[in-house]
């Protein structure tokens, strides 16, 4: 299996974590910051990863609702699994929120910000 994590980098340091464990149960995990280098074409390479991916996790926070990226990258994950009966979009709840509309109809993950590993 393989997962794009979809999210805002204010969530860094939640993905981190998420990416390691994600990562230690042998799921191999495209991260933009770990795939993509310096001077590359960053939109190409997340279209490209899109298609790869069997999976994508969408870290849903306040601040990946206001992310356009964010946005772009679960519309991108939507037209897929439309298509595609076995790709999954996961949507992951950090803040106490609601689900953004398109979202609504996927099971998700609550891990409200209280839960996160402590330091």
């Amino acid at each position: 299996m393989s997962v794009f994590i979809s999210y805002s980098h204010e969530d860094r340091e939640y993905v981190d974590g998420l990416s390691y464990l994600l990562g230690g149960h042998n799921i191999k995990v495209w991260r933009d910051l770990w795939q993509i280098s310096p001077g590359e074409d960053f939109s190409t390479r997340i279209e490209e990863a899109l298609r790869q991916v069997t999976a994508v996790c969408v870290v849903v926070s306040g601040h990946s609702l206001n992310s356009p990226w964010v946005e772009r990258e679960i519309q991108a994950a939507l037209t897929r699994a439309s298509g595609d009966p076995d790709f999954v979009v996961l949507p992951i709840l950090r803040d106490d929120i609601d689900l953004p509309s398109v979202l609504r109809r996927r099971i998700f993950v609550d891990m409200p910000r209280s839960s996160r590993r402590r330091a």
